[in-house]
């Protein structure tokens, strides 16, 4: 078929349905066979992902699936190995297949019975997601459709949300006015917050209520940096008696510090009026996400308090009390660059209970922005004789905090729901929505401070542990409007209370 581009956040979605007919490994005549699937092409190779062993058969049924990024679907291959769980010796190999990514259209499966070279063949469904498949006639691309189911799950959910200030992208934001005995200053910018990398455009407007002598220039400086802080209680001996101390540790880690100079004053005198003054400043690369936290770490008594803030300061430099403005920054890491969807399977057996469960947790993308639904896909094959209570779904925020030396973590649950189960003998099949906060702070990779997203899908089975599956997820902040000014109080109201001196 045509050639097949690649765009942005492209991967692979292999689901791994049955095999048939493979080699007898065991004295049995059967095997106990699992895959090992990966994918390699001119970027690397990705690592291996393996599926669930099924036990004394030659004709395996999985059905699970696996997602994979891809840089090259015309150089990339998927690698898939069979083998054969042995308890006391090595594996056996069953053979392998490499597998194509040429002639897929996005969002339409499309199954392949692929020969093993050890004996047999396996069925796998491939589904394209965010395939450039333009170059393709129309009549290769109805022939792909037609000859195959489509996957709707992957045609609408991998487009990076949108940012809403490119709809009105030379719309000035105003920030409150800053009043002064000898006039007012004030700051516009273009966005209401930045990626790093990108230019901030804006002006100062100076209004001038009585002429002012003795200035040296309007001035506007720049600052990027992280903070934390951190309380680690530590428990000593000092002869028969059992003391504590807190030790404290501070670290910061600036990113820019940058003044410059907006326009000097002619003789150093401004008289009565209003002033404009443009401006233009390019954002470093790879800058940290705005981040707050301020609670519990892991260790009895130990605490931290830590951010990632970005500052502007314009100012009428003068001889007594000077004309300015300080406004915090908003700004977002570009972590839309590659979504997949987020697929797992987990299979259960029980002690005590007939048959086993199946539990299966699909997520269509796994970015999602402040205000966002996140469907979770939830699908139980149940004909053991234990039931499911309930599904519970809890969002949490994992954190590594440094400060030097010293490193902490912490866990903070952001949310849980909890959703209908499933009597035994039955199955279920729905869709589990979860509410994301307006104001939850987004996943950050700092240098000093790394936070990122956890669900937890589980299934609460009475007198048995439960399923669960764990997808990280991440939260991109690209906020609305009505969710910026909210962001702002909170985030840098903490910053200007206590705890860092």
């Amino acid at each position: 078929l045509g050639v097949v581009k690649m765009q942005a956040s492209a991967s692979i979605k292999l689901r791994l349905i049955r095999g048939r007919n493979l080699l007898a490994a065991d004295d049995n005549g059967k095997s106990d066979p699992y895959a090992k699937i990966w994918l390699e092409g001119p970027a690397g190779a990705t690592s291996k992902k393996k599926s669930h062993t099924i036990k004394k058969t030659l004709n395996p049924e999985w059905d699970e699936k696996f997602v994979f990024p891809v840089a090259s679907p015309q150089e990339d291959k998927i690698y898939c190995e069979l083998w054969d769980k042995d308890t006391f010796s090595s594996d056996d190999s069953l053979g392998g297949c490499v597998i194509t990514l040429m002639g897929l259209v996005t969002g339409v499966e499309a199954l392949f019975t692929i020969p093993i070279s050890g004996g047999g063949d396996i069925e796998v469904g491939l589904t394209a997601i965010s395939f450039d498949s333009s170059q393709m006639s129309p009549a290769e691309r109805n022939a792909v459709i037609a000859g195959n189911p489509s996957d709707p799950s992957t045609t609408f959910q991998f487009a990076p949300p949108q940012r809403f200030e490119i709809n009105d992208p030379k719309k000035f934001y105003s920030r409150p006015k800053f009043n002064h005995p000898a006039g007012y200053i004030q700051l516009f910018l273009n966005k209401p917050y930045y990626l790093g990398g990108e230019t901030v455009v804006g002006h100062v407007e100076l209004g001038v209520s009585q002429t002012i002598t003795g200035i040296k220039g309007v001035m506007v400086k720049w600052k990027g940096f992280e903070k934390t802080y951190i309380e680690d209680m530590v428990t000593y001996k000092n002869g028969d008696q059992i003391c504590t101390r807190i030790d404290k540790y501070h670290e910061d880690k600036t990113f820019f510090n940058d003044k410059f100079v907006l326009a000097q004053v002619q003789g150093g005198t401004l008289t009565p009026g209003t002033y404009t003054f443009p401006f233009q400043y390019k954002l470093p690369p790879g800058l940290p996400s705005v981040f707050y936290y301020k609670g519990n770490v892991w260790g009895a008594g130990d605490k931290c308090k830590v951010g990632v803030f970005y500052k502007l300061k314009a100012f009428v430099d003068m001889p007594s009390k000077d004309i300015k403005a300080k406004e915090k920054l908003i700004i977002a890491e570009d972590t839309t660059q590659r979504i997949m969807p987020v697929s797992d399977k987990k299979i259960k057996s029980f002690v005590f209970a007939k048959g086993k469960m199946a539990f299966e947790a699909d997520i269509g993308k796994d970015v999602f922005v402040p205000g966002e639904t996140l469907p979770v896909h939830v699908k139980i094959t149940n004909p053991s004789s234990k039931k499911v209570k309930k599904i519970q779904i809890k969002l949490k925020l994992h954190l590594k905090v440094k400060a030097k030396g010293m490193t902490k973590y912490a866990t903070k649950e952001m949310l849980s729901v909890k959703f209908p189960g499933v009597e035994k003998g039955k199955n279920l099949d729905c869709v589990c929505p979860l509410l994301i906060p307006n104001d939850i702070y987004p996943s950050v990779s700092g240098k000093l401070i790394h936070g990122h997203y956890e669900l937890t899908v589980g299934a609460d089975i009475p007198m048995a542990f439960d399923l669960e599956i764990k997808p990280k997820v991440r939260i991109a902040l690209l906020p609305a409007p009505d969710q910026y000014a909210a962001l702002q109080a909170q985030m840098f109201g903490g910053y200007t209370s206590g705890g860092w001196q």
